[in-house]
């Protein structure tokens, strides 16, 4: 290969003449990467470079690419403030936007949780064990900007334990879309409830026994689309940020996806509910579950509707019932087994009431906000129903210019 090289330095610029074609267009792609990867170092040397003939001036490439860039950004940013605008627009004759860019407040949360295991031999005998965790006062700071409310909570009614009872929740609202992210922990202090199916067995005796044979954890993602949101605001009820000034209400369509892992030691259940007083096998081979570790993805339909009863406070109530699917993990998604488990098709619901006061300013209020779930797999079924009962007191700050 004949390669000609003819260098002219003239103070900080270089031309170079390469007079072999696969040669050059390596040469160029070479420029190329490197005027993408630091066009700055490019610019600063001054490089020109002139192959085959044909020039390319680096000067010019990296405005043109500079340019190119600073327009797709400001075509982007565009585009988002556009899309943010059309998802806060309202009817102002119903809804008093959102005067402030942030929000704080301090939140009482009173949790109840309830796992109620049932199980079915091949005789057709039942038995049923419910166990919840102990009440709990927790309490603790949330934060919002705008859309967004971040919040966490703890129990402060047993500090050595505050950590093994937890519970951290995000929400998204908006006019026309909202959506919640909830991580519970739950690792200790549950107690046995109701029995059924346990001949000879007291089951008021039973109740109120401390267990510390269950370890849950759950995570919670809701997504939803509100049809009436330019009349009717979801966020005036649960996000304190906009005020319904005329009563409206809506339809609500949601997708949730839910993880849910509980760990079950039968073996630290009380003795009375394992053997009968001769010593003979009393618990169902179907209730010894270990690891109930499960997924749920579900499509939601329901109505919510805002009562203003007089200026600045408003009730709301919520009932959104959601057809899922259970998926334990590791289960094959294949085309027979889905229909062998048609059981694991359940129908969930959600339902929430809130009372708020709100002069945009400052505001105070409750709500309640319950959740359903089931799971069935063969002779064993589960059910968990999560409820809150929420006190809160906050202020928003920094208007809007």
């Amino acid at each position: 290969m004949k390669i000609t090289q003819n260098i002219r330095l003239n103070k900080t610029k270089i031309k170079i003449q390469i007079s072999s074609l696969y040669f050059s267009s390596f040469i160029s792609e070479i420029i190329f990467l490197l005027l993408i990867s630091n066009p700055l170092s490019c610019w600063s040397t001054g490089i020109s470079t002139y192959i085959l003939g044909d020039s390319i001036q680096i000067d010019d490439v990296r405005d043109k690419w500079l340019f190119n860039v600073s327009d797709g950004v400001d075509k982007v940013k565009r585009g988002v403030k556009r899309g943010v605008k059309r998802l806060q627009e309202v009817d102002t004759l119903y809804i008093q936007p959102n005067q402030y860019n942030y929000a704080a407040m301090v939140q009482n949360t009173n949790y109840w949780q309830k796992y109620r295991f049932t199980a079915e031999d091949n005789r057709g005998n039942h038995q049923q064990i419910e166990i919840s965790p102990r009440s709990s006062f927790k309490i603790g700071p949330y934060f919002g900007w705008r859309w967004l409310f971040l919040g966490y909570t703890f129990d402060v009614g047993n500090i050595g334990k505050a950590t093994q009872n937890t519970e951290f929740s995000l929400s998204l609202y908006s006019a026309k879309i909202g959506g919640d992210l909830v991580i519970i922990r739950n690792k200790s202090d549950f107690e046995i409830g109701n029995t059924k199916g346990f001949r000879g067995v007291n089951r008021n005796q039973l109740k109120g026994t401390p267990f510390n044979g269950l370890k849950a954890y759950s995570t919670m993602v809701n997504i939803y689309y509100i049809f009436n949101h330019r009349k009717f605001s979801y966020p005036a009820a649960y996000a304190q940020s906009t005020i319904q000034r005329i009563s409206a209400g809506s339809f609500i369509l949601g997708l949730r996806y839910d993880h849910h892992k509980i760990h079950f030691d039968y073996r630290q259940l009380p003795q009375s509910l394992l053997f009968t007083p001769g010593g003979n096998e009393l618990l169902m081979d179907e209730m010894k579950m270990d690891k109930i570790h499960y997924y749920n993805a579900s499509l939601s339909f329901g109505y919510s509707y805002n009562w203003v009863i007089a200026r600045n406070l408003l009730l709301n109530l919520s009932l959104t019932p959601a057809i899922g699917y259970k998926k334990t993990k590791g289960e094959p998604w294949e085309k027979d087994v889905l229909i062998d488990d048609i059981k694991s098709f359940n129908i969930d619901f959600t339902s929430r009431t809130g009372l708020v006061w709100n002069n945009s300013k400052y505001y105070i209020g409750t709500s309640f906000i319950n959740y359903i779930y089931g799971y069935n797999r063969g002779y064993f079924n589960l059910r968990n129903s999560i409820s809150y009962l929420n006190f809160y007191v906050g202020f928003n700050f920094h208007q809007r210019k």
